[in-house]
């Protein structure tokens, strides 16, 4: 078993690494589903064990010889790796046999 070592980054360049990633992520994420909130997207993928999360992907990325566009990615895609692997839901339509249960009134 080979000890991995963490590259050299200072805590601002791994807070900006990581800030970018979550926004490229939640941006992603709201293009393909646009139904998806992106301000709720980003307050999620901004939250304390989500940066943590990220902070720890991209690090161990480039331990792993990764560049840093490549560890990025790969934090990044991490967040939400179910997404790819499903198609999107369609959503329900109303059922029309079910009487209205609103009256109108003049």
């Amino acid at each position: 078993m080979t000890a991995q070592i963490a590259p050299a980054i200072s805590a601002d360049d791994l807070g900006e690494a990581v800030g970018k990633i979550a926004a490229f992520a939640a941006l992603s994420l709201h293009e393909s589903y646009p139904r998806l909130d992106l301000d709720e997207l980003i307050e999620t993928f901004t939250r304390p064990s989500a940066t943590g999360f990220l902070a720890r992907r991209f690090t161990a990325g480039l331990a792993q010889g990764k560049t840093p566009g490549e560890a990025a990615g790969d934090a990044g895609a991490a967040l939400y790796p179910e997404v790819g692997r499903r198609p999107p839901r369609r959503p329900r339509r109303a059922r029309r046999s079910r009487p209205c249960r609103l009256t109108c009134r003049p």
